[in-house]
């Protein structure tokens, strides 16, 4: 009778995790992973957006610098060679930037666009993951006299998701305000 007392006095070590808080813990776990994973890939989207719209400002603005500083020292519209009021126009002036006086043109070609001074090669003035869907030129007159440009420059993004912007800029020769 005496070994049966001990024997029931004892415990048993039981230091394992059950099924049950196995479930609970895997349960916790995944949660946590589905909140962490849905935040990082929203985070990620944000920064992608960011950095399109991005692309696309520097893009219109360095495009549109560069026809800025041609247009306003230039004498006048070279109509000829030139588009106006068309979705995909093209833009040539006279200017004696560099003396004797010849043309400079803006053109879209393969959704990109280009620069071409005199017969020199032409040159891409956007980069490759932007694409031109618009080059609107627009003269402004005064007693029928062109004294400046609108241009309606859209640009559309390359990267996944596309995005499409539309930049203004109006720019006015020297002497013609």
């Amino acid at each position: 009778m005496i070994k049966m007392k001990i024997f029931k006095n004892k415990k048993i070590n039981s230091s394992g995790v059950s099924l049950v808080e196995m479930i609970i813990y895997a349960a916790i776990f995944s949660t946590i992973s589905l909140v962490l994973v849905s935040f990082l890939v929203g985070a990620m989207r944000a920064w992608i957006n960011a950095k399109t719209q991005r692309d696309l400002v520097v893009g219109a603005q360095h495009a549109l610098n560069v026809v800025s500083q041609v247009v306003r020292p230039a004498q006048n519209i070279y109509l000829p060679e030139s588009s106006l009021g068309v979705t995909l126009g093209a833009l040539s002036v006279t200017t004696e930037q560099n003396p004797p006086a010849h043309n400079i043109k803006f053109y879209v070609t393969d959704s990109t666009l280009y620069e071409q001074d005199g017969t020199t090669p032409a040159f891409a003035i956007t980069p490759n993951n932007i694409s031109v869907s618009q080059f609107q030129i627009n003269t402004i007159t005064s007693s029928s006299t062109p004294q400046g440009i609108q241009i309606s420059l859209g640009l559309l993004s390359r990267a996944i998701p596309a995005t499409n912007k539309t930049f203004y800029a109006t720019m006015v020769w020297r002497g013609g305000y």
